[in-house]
């Protein structure tokens, strides 16, 4: 008897045990196949909709459960999202350590809207017949994934980058935690395991510079390209890499290399080749875009494909191509096998000079397909190597296909500084326009592009006639004068048409330039502000401005920033009583509009108060006209309700408008969001001017202040609000009433004619707008 219980019990153990080995079995195959844990795939799901910041924003949902893991501000968007479902009162590590299921996956794609059966057909596997505990393979996830990033990624959401880890926290001080520095630049890397990759090529998905997932490694031996060389003593080389600097043991070093390009190869940690680069170039940017640079005497040369920029005064350090200023001299470029290497940004520069686009006629396109000039004075026109020399009055055309411009550029230089060229095929409010300093004629796949290069003191004389009225007087002239000065000082240094050699265009896009004819008392007041831009804290400001308030100045929430960052930037009445009023309460914002008051600088002026009357047809035109391009423009800023979140998604279509709602104003008054209702979607709008374009007026008359009427393509402003009316049968639309005409952030135009005349300064009236700021001259500092 005794010997059948031990049998038994040595049985019953035997049994336990190869159970237990079944279920060790089972898990360490589990282990080789690879899951997502709920905690990775709650990062790489919530970063498809938004970025790290926004997920910041989320509710907690763990008490003291995380401890401030990283994890917790993914998992709280999910839950927030009903994304996924876990149970709140009890989120522990385990929970969020499990693999993620097909239920979390049913869950996920059933509340962000997102069609089952297309996923199943992409990725080739039948979700909806899988059990909801079934884990997901790292493999299937990912081929989800990829899915979902070719409906929701791009460039400014989540994509593929290759790079090459250079250094993490493990190999380097200066690299703060969960940070690598990668031939990429700064990488964050949240939640992921990357001190094996040191050295390595992996493929990941990133989002604004946060990898969201490691897909894995692509090489092994690997070329750190154009980097810096800092120094290289002792059999070691000191590098400097995406932003981080590493140091590398090299054996004998036999060439001289501080100080300088270079490629280098690493196996296992070990450089086992150099190629120093030593040929440079240099001369003035006369454009710098994406796949090549075009430098003067040397026409377009075409950049390496790990081509990098640095600043090499003052502070080293990494740049982007954006920084290479066209339109000067500044920037030594190395060059090997041909191409562009690397660009040495040497010294800063002395902004002095412009380039303006010169818009075709009725500012329709940058482009043009024939160019036809001429000057009042002896002029010349280089072709590269090649001068043409013309008498004043000589006609010269220039196509797309004209032999000419083989070297894809025509320079047109008048004789005397005083000279003006004229463009006969541009026509301005007053006729062929006429330009100082010099224009260019360049060749693209799209067409000509005409720029002007100009000192920016000429420049302001053709701007600042063509922004205010010239019979508000030099006073009010002088006003403007600072505020285009400063204006455009900050949009040089931002460089944005750097790919078409220059920084800003004609337009109301940046500054109206030459649309009127100089005059004599504007000219007078740049000239009497010579220099003068408004600052803060020792930095030029960009001082915006526009045309008419509605009585209160605006902060820069109205396009959704922080106040805090712009504090020179000011929600006010504009008035001399200076009484704070707060608009953001729907009542007080009604009361406001419909009442006038005649102290308001901007009162008289037609735009001081309008109204249209829009019906629901015509918004549903112009939301679903617009909808998508302002969802390009802005994708966070136009967001549909799904499953009541609040999502940013591509969208063209809400069907039938039904009702505006749930406004939300900043202190001005001013629309900082709203709820527009379709019969096929509910979106949010935010920002100011995505609200004027999707109520665009289009041919329903404007009633102005005094009762004149005008059409606009876009609504005056975003300080309004909306007051249904009804037809014969029923609600049909509203009854739009505001005030203003245009985004009423800083300076109002039409208010510094009423300051002038109340006896104020230019100064007084820059410093009223801008709060805090100093006038200071720009060429001195």
């Amino acid at each position: 008897m005794k010997r059948s219980k031990i049998r038994i019990i040595i049985l019953f153990v035997c049994v336990i045990a190869v159970s237990a080995g079944v279920i060790i079995y089972n898990f360490k195959k589990d282990e080789k196949k690879g899951y997502i844990s709920i905690a990775v795939a709650s990062k790489m799901l919530a970063l498809l909709d938004t970025d790290k910041s926004s997920v910041s924003e989320a509710a907690n949902h763990f008490g003291n459960a995380g401890e401030g893991a990283w994890y917790e501000k993914y998992i709280n968007y999910m839950l927030d999202m009903k994304y996924i479902i876990l149970d709140e009162k009890k989120i522990t590590k385990s929970d969020v350590d499990k693999a993620f299921t097909f239920g979390d996956l049913k869950q996920y794609l059933k509340n962000r809207d997102v069609s089952m059966d297309d996923v199943s057909k992409a990725v080739m596997v039948k979700i909806n017949s899988q059990k909801n505990s079934r884990k997901l393979t790292r493999e299937i996830f990912l081929r989800i994934y990829d899915y979902l990033v070719s409906l929701y990624g791009g460039e400014d959401g989540v994509h593929i980058e290759q790079l090459v880890v250079a250094t993490t926290p493990a190999n380097s001080v200066n690299a703060d935690r969960w940070t690598a520095y990668t031939t990429n630049g700064a990488r964050q890397f949240e939640g992921l395991s990357l001190d094996r990759y040191i050295d390595r090529e992996v493929k990941v998905y990133v989002r604004k510079g946060e990898i969201v997932y490691i897909i894995g490694q692509t090489a092994e031996k690997v070329e750190y390209r154009n980097i810096w060389i800092e120094e290289a003593k002792d059999n070691r080389i000191k590098a400097f890499i995406g932003g981080d600097y590493r140091e590398f043991y090299t054996g004998q070093i036999e060439a001289a290399l501080e100080k300088t390009i270079a490629d280098i190869s690493v196996e296992d940690g070990r450089v086992v080749l150099i190629s120093n680069k030593e040929n440079s170039i240099d001369g003035k940017v006369l454009m710098s875009g994406a796949e090549c640079i075009e430098i003067e005497g040397y026409n377009r040369l075409e950049l390496d494909k790990d081509f990098k920029v640095y600043r090499t005064y003052g502070k080293f350090e990494q740049l982007t191509a954006s920084d290479i200023m066209v339109g000067y001299n500044n920037t030594r470029f190395v060059v090997g096998n041909g191409k562009i290497c690397a660009a040495l940004i040497t010294s800063g520069i002395k902004a002095d000079n412009i380039r303006v686009l010169v818009m075709s006629t009725g500012f329709t396109s940058i482009f043009h397909n024939r160019v036809s000039f001429t000057c009042d004075d002896d002029f010349t026109v280089s072709y590269g190597d090649k001068t043409d020399c013309h008498k004043a009055g000589d006609i010269v055309d220039l196509c797309t296909d004209s032999a000419s411009l083989l070297s894809n550029r025509a320079i047109i230089r008048p004789v005397v500084p005083e000279g003006r060229i004229k463009i006969l095929t541009v026509e301005k409010s007053y006729g062929n326009p006429s330009y100082r300093g010099t224009v260019e004629v360049a060749k693209y796949d799209e067409g000509l592009v005409i720029v002007n290069d100009v000192a920016i003191e000429k420049y302001l004389c053709a701007v600042v006639p063509s922004e205010m009225p010239n019979r508000f007087g030099v006073e009010a002239l002088k006003v403007q004068a600072v505020c285009a000065r400063s204006y455009a000082y900050r949009q040089l240094l931002n460089n944005a048409y750097a790919k078409y050699g220059a920084h800003v265009d004609d337009s109301v896009n940046y500054q109206v330039y030459n649309n009127v004819s100089e005059k004599e008392e504007a000219s007078q007041a740049v000239k009497e502000t010579y220099g003068e831009v408004a600052s803060y804290n020792g930095e030029t400001i960009t001082t915006y401005y526009y045309s008419t308030s509605c009585g209160h100045t605006s902060d820069n929430s109205v396009w959704g920033g922080n106040p805090d960052n712009c504090p020179y930037l000011t929600s006010k009445t504009l008035n001399p009583s200076h009484v704070a009023v707060d608009l953001s309460s729907e009542d007080n914002f009604r009361a406001f509009i419909d009442e006038t008051n005649t102290s308001d600088f901007d009162y008289g002026f037609g735009y001081y108060r309008w109204k249209v009357r829009l019906s629901l047809s015509e918004i549903t035109k112009s939301v679903n006209e617009y909808l998508f391009q302002r969802y390009e423009a802005n994708p966070d800023k136009i967001k549909v309700k799904i499953n009541g979140n609040w999502i940013s998604r591509p969208i063209r279509d809400i069907g039938a408008v039904k009702n505006i709602s749930e406004i939300e104003r900043c202190y001005s008054g001013a629309i900082k969001s709203m709820v527009i209702e379709g019969t096929l979607a509910t979106i949010k709008i935010e920002n100011e001017l995505n609200v004027r374009y999707l109520l665009c007026p289009r041919d329903n008359p404007i009633t102005l202040l005094k009762g004149d009427t005008i059409t606009f393509y876009i609504l005056p402003s975003a300080y309004c609000y909306f007051e249904p009316y009804d037809d014969a049968d029923g609600f049909a639309g509203y009854e739009i009433r505001g005030g203003g005409y245009g985004h009423g952030i800083g300076m109002s135009q039409n208010a510094v004619s009423n300051m002038v005349k109340s006896g104020m300064h230019y100064d007084e009236i820059l410093k009223y707008f801008f709060e805090g700021i100093e006038i200071t001259d720009v060429y001195r500092n």
